[in-house]
């Protein structure tokens, strides 16, 4: 039992986990995988995923001072990214992201 408690407590630090927040997004570059939020700079995963009311959007959907809630991700490395945005909209809003 020992063992196995001694396995699990080495392999925890290599499992990424995540959490979220809001915020406003101030800036968006895709070129740089960068992002600010609330004044903060964030790396962004290539796999991001972006929603615009619970579907699922474009990268072209982001735009600059837009409320959103936000998923970090810490790698087993240290590192931070912003792994999904859900951009806060309303209805006649997310029309314009929205692909039917």
């Amino acid at each position: 039992m020992k063992k196995i408690l001694v396995v699990i407590a080495l392999l925890l630090p290599l499992q990424a986990f995540s959490q979220t927040f809001s915020g406003t997004l101030e800036a968006f570059a895709f070129p740089g995988s960068t992002l600010v939020i609330d004044g903060v700079s964030y790396k962004f995963d290539p796999q991001i995923k972006i929603y615009v009311n619970d579907t699922l959007a474009p990268m072209d959907a982001a735009r600059a001072n837009q409320k959103i809630d936000y998923k970090i991700e810490v790698r087993s490395t240290g590192e931070k990214f912003v792994s999904e945005m859900r951009f806060l909209l309303t209805e006649a809003e997310a029309e314009k992201y929205i692909v039917h």
